[in-house]
């Protein structure tokens, strides 16, 4: 009887420290409101493109912790926000016009690479939303071709590195490029 109650009380315990764990918004490792927008951009992408093995460990499901996706890399601290997407070589054709208000969840994202992706330019004009920590982008391989590319990055202050190797911007008005920096 003794050992019974001893037990039951263990595992109450228990259960109690794993729920004060997540009281934070966090999911196994990451926060709530980023494990959907990752599933979001999965579906984005799946609409264009089989990607099943590609994003597979991208599952829906509340017990697997998004911070051990595939292409997902998050912060060192507790706080699971979400720092990296590689989200490299996912699309192949046809050229897509990005809907990058997919990244609004990720307002730590330090590195976004979406690099040979065939995309062409972005859906709307509001640019990469709420993306004040992203210091890298790599836009390179893709299929942008005008320069308008460049005031859909003006809100991203902390930049410092911009990849559009590869792509087919023939050129940039000196005024256009000062304007950015």
């Amino acid at each position: 009887m003794k050992l019974g109650l001893i037990i039951s009380s263990f595992f109450y315990f228990v259960m109690i420290i794993m729920l004060m764990q997540n009281e934070d918004g966090s999911c196994n490792g990451c926060l709530e409101s980023e494990r959907i927008g990752l599933l979001e951009i999965k579906h984005y992408f799946l609409s264009h493109i089989n990607l099943y093995n590609e994003l597979g460990s991208w599952v829906d499901d509340r017990v697997s912790n998004c911070c051990t996706w595939d292409r997902v890399t998050c912060s060192n601290t507790s706080s699971g926000h979400i720092t990296q997407l590689s989200l490299d070589e996912l699309l192949s054709d046809p050229m897509i016009m990005m809907n990058v208000s997919l990244f609004r969840p990720f307002e730590e994202l330090r590195l976004l690479d979406l690099s040979a992706n065939e995309i062409k330019g972005w859906m709307g004009k509001e640019g990469f939303p709420r993306l004040q920590k992203l210091e890298t982008l790599d836009l390179s391989y893709n299929r942008l071709n005008n320069t308008n590319i460049l005031l859909s990055l003006n809100g991203l202050t902390a930049l410092k590195t911009l990849n559009l190797s590869a792509n087919s911007l023939d050129s940039f008005s000196a005024q256009g490029m000062f304007s950015f920096i």
